[in-house]
């Protein structure tokens, strides 16, 4: 029952979710967790798209971007820096299977469109952006909190 808070036979952890970017993998074992892999200098850009319900802005977010470990990667785990374009000043930490990106925006506008520039891993081919699953954990409107389930946060095309 990965997912309720307990850890149980099979599980090395469970912190009450199945969700990446937090202290347990979404299938609370550790011994599944990727790695890391041989990069080369070939970059892959993934576009993010973020928008704001109607009627209003992001001002700021926590996004959860599960990527295809293993294709592609960021070098190292923790804080990532100089990896993301199209905000002003984001916070990139690494997961080795999902990164968790997060910016506060002044002003909010109704759409943000981050690229992530990944390592595309020797011998691997480009994803598709159905590769990458992105989940909003918390984001807001100039301030207010926004029900994150009304924010749209998906891979796309660059």
């Amino acid at each position: 029952m990965c997912g309720n808070g307990v850890v149980e036979a099979g599980e090395d952890c469970d912190d009450g979710n199945t969700v990446n970017c937090d202290s347990c993998p979404k299938d609370c074992r550790f011994s599944t967790a990727p790695v890391a892999c041989s990069a080369t200098t070939v970059r892959h850009a993934q576009k993010i798209q973020l928008i704001a319900p109607s009627g209003a802005v992001l001002s700021g977010g926590l996004f959860c971007i599960d990527y295809p470990a293993g294709v592609v990667a960021l070098p190292g785990t923790g804080n990532i820096g100089g990896r993301v374009s199209g905000l002003a000043l984001p916070i990139l930490n690494d997961f080795n299977n999902a990164v968790q990106l997060s910016f506060v925006a002044n002003p909010g506008l109704a759409e943000f469109d981050p690229v992530i520039s990944f390592d595309l891993c020797t011998g691997a081919t480009a994803p598709p952006p159905t590769a990458f699953a992105c989940v909003t954990k918390s984001a807001s409107n100039n301030g207010a909190a926004l029900d994150p389930t009304t924010v749209v946060c998906t891979a796309v095309t660059p």
